[in-house]
């Protein structure tokens, strides 16, 4: 035989609902305090986004886009006398020069 009475049993399982209910109790309000800070947490990154975002717009217009130095930058590499890039128009004059001198040597040579 089992030493609970129906008294007993009734004791016991209203001292478990009400510890479920103090449990539950507490799992609800640690949802709310973890949602409030997730949205706390949120409202600071957003606020962080916002400042570098404006910190990042307000700068842009300080610095020169490398458009914008290409020609300073050619002009003082053409000061220095520094390399510049050989275009195709250079190389074709060259060409023709050399062409016309050897030609002048031949033709020059064929007369001697």
């Amino acid at each position: 035989m089992s030493d609970w009475t129906p008294d007993l049993l009734y004791v016991h399982f209203t001292a478990l609902r009400e510890a479920d209910q103090r449990a539950i109790t507490i799992k609800e309000n640690a949802d709310e305090s973890a949602l409030e800070l997730a949205r706390q947490i949120q409202q600071y990154k957003d606020e962080k986004a916002n400042e570098l975002r404006e910190q990042i717009n307000s700068e842009r217009g300080l610095y020169v886009s490398h458009t914008e130095f290409k020609p300073f930058s050619d002009y003082v590499t053409a000061q220095q006398g520094g390399p510049r890039a050989i275009t195709t128009g250079m190389l074709l004059a060259a060409l023709t020069a050399i062409s016309v001198i050897v030609g002048l040597i031949v033709v020059g040579a064929t007369h001697v």
